[in-house]
């Protein structure tokens, strides 16, 4: 059973650290509504932790009662828990860079719309 919710577990992490890594900040098109795709995204990452935490009970549960495979639960544990820093990780860092491209698309309309400004006072005079 530990086994089955194990892979239940990677498989789901896996399919989630694509999207994770994609690099979609790179093209500012809908960069408003590519942030709150991700925030709903890391919404769906807290939400699927307790499951994380319950996979790792169960093995810690199979080690303590002396499990004949315990050394192989532990390594499992192990790689689900490196995979889901990995995901946390990627999920984190795409946040950050979809909203330093938000950042970067405002600063560049303000130095469009000043100078457009300048050059209005310049042709004036």
């Amino acid at each position: 059973m530990f086994s089955f919710f194990s892979f239940q577990a990677e498989s789901w992490i896996t399919e989630k650290l694509q999207t994770a890594s994609d690099e979609s900040y790179k093209d500012p098109a809908n960069l408003e509504s590519k942030l709150q795709k991700h925030q709903a995204f890391e919404a769906e990452l807290t939400a699927h932790e307790e499951a994380i935490d319950a996979v790792r009970e169960t093995g810690e549960e199979l080690m303590t009662s002396g499990h004949f495979a315990a050394e192989e639960v532990e390594r499992r544990i192990e790689a689900l828990y490196l995979h889901w820093e990995e995901l946390l990780e990627a999920s984190a860092t795409k946040g950050k860079r979809l909203e330093e491209a938000r950042d970067h698309q405002k600063f560049n309309q303000e130095v469009d719309i000043a100078d457009s400004c300048i050059s209005e006072k310049v042709i004036i005079k």
